[in-house]
This record gives C-alpha cells, sequence and structure tokens, in this order.
C-alpha cells in the first residue's frame, strides 16, 4: 500500500472525496506518481527550455473542469 493511501486514510470521509475527485477528472481517475513522473521526463527534453515560470497542472483535465 503506498504512503499516500495511508495518509488519506487519516481524513474523515477520504472515500468521498477520492470518488468527487475521479467523477469530476475528465480521465475518470485520480493522479497516479507514474503520471507526475512521465511529465518530468517530459519537461526535461531540450525543447522545453523555453517554458520557465509557468504552472503546470498535472492532473488529467481536473483544473479545467473542477
Amino acid at each position: 500500500m503506498s504512503k499516500v493511501r495511508v495518509t488519506l486514510r487519516q481524513i474523515p470521509r477520504f472515500e468521498k472525496i477520492l470518488e468527487t475527485a475521479r467523477r469530476k477528472n475528465p480521465s475518470r481517475r485520480s493522479t497516479q506518481p507514474e503520471d507526475v513522473a512521465r511529465t518530468l521526463e517530459a519537461l526535461c527534453h531540450p525543447a522545453t527550455y523555453w517554458l520557465t515560470g509557468n504552472v503546470l497542472h498535472v492532473d488529467g483535465g481536473e483544473n479545467i473542469v473542477g
């Protein structure tokens, strides 16, 4: 079991919070560590050198529709 889920269980009604987040997400799932890792890998590419001071939401579009 991941450390994140153990921490989430300490929040009252965490299951409801996760279900609401999944429902709002266009991909119908929670962001996984692999999603963040892929984003970081892509940002390490030399072609992204002009990206500076940007806020990137790695959430499958949840920030836009949520």
